[in-house]
């Protein structure tokens, strides 16, 4: 959990917070694309897209 920063000045806690942002979003793309990798393997769906007819 982030409680910090640990830089000093306005420009650098941006940067510092977007890089923070970016880390947390990418976990949840990370942790969003394996649940929808091991639903594909459960139900015998592959590729990327499934469309139903």
């Amino acid at each position: 959990m982030f409680r910090e920063f640990l830089t000093r000045g306005l420009k650098s806690v941006r940067n510092e917070f977007n890089l923070v942002c970016t880390a947390v979003n990418l976990k949840k793309i990370w942790i969003y694309s394996n649940k929808n990798e091991i639903n594909r393997k459960i139900n015998g769906i592959n590729g990327t897209f499934h469309f139903k007819t």
